[in-house]
């Protein structure tokens, strides 16, 4: 006589330690929770600040760029504009930041139209006219000294300057000095190997 019942078998496992407070999902869910209280608190912060103060940091995250540009040295000073049909509040310069603004550009072409003038009729600079790069940028004015194939400006594979560079700087810093803006002076060198190394240089 045969026996159709089904074999059973059961086996115990016993209990992993991926549960209780060793599991990672507690964290997910904490961090949830810090992050909804600070952003709680951030709003609780922005309606206890005054109307202006509350434009003010509106006004930056419409536009960051114009913001931090407009407050530079806390010299620009702008107005905060509304829109009425959209309620997006916008900068907008004050009539005193336009003004220097534009004087301030005004200055920058007469200096750049100053110094191509100085480079194009003085005789001991026609072998460097086409070297001299002026542009007018939103930095301020760029002047570059372009060396050629042939170092121009300097001794060759020396950082001794050329006496016609040294005229030429000292014209160039003459009308500079005129501008209110801040001087940044940038350089490279060449590719040629420098004699007796790089000591002394």
């Amino acid at each position: 006589m045969t026996n159709d019942r089904p074999v059973i078998i059961i086996k115990k496992v016993k209990g992993g330690h991926g549960g209780g407070h060793h599991g990672g999902s507690w964290k997910v869910a904490y961090a949830d929770f810090v992050t909804a209280m600070m952003a709680f608190f951030l709003v609780m912060w922005i309606l206890g600040l005054s109307q202006d103060t509350r434009k003010s940091i509106a006004s930056y995250f419409n536009d960051p760029s114009g913001m931090m540009k407009s407050h530079a040295g806390g010299k620009n000073p702008t107005l905060v504009n509304r829109d009425s049909t959209t309620g997006k509040a916008s900068i907008m310069p004050s009539k005193e930041a336009l003004l220097k603004e534009k004087k301030e550009k005004e200055d920058l072409k007469i200096a750049k139209k100053a110094i191509e003038k100085m480079v194009e009729n003085n005789p001991k600079f026609k072998s460097l006219k086409k070297f001299v790069d002026i542009t007018i940028t939103a930095e301020g004015l760029r002047i570059e000294l372009l060396e050629g194939r042939e170092s121009l400006f300097f001794v060759t594979g020396s950082a001794k300057l050329e006496p016609k560079t040294v005229e030429l700087l000292g014209l160039i810093g003459h009308e500079v000095s005129r501008l209110d803006n801040k001087i940044v002076v940038e350089g490279h060198t060449d590719a040629r190997a420098y004699a007796g190394g790089l000591t002394g240089y």
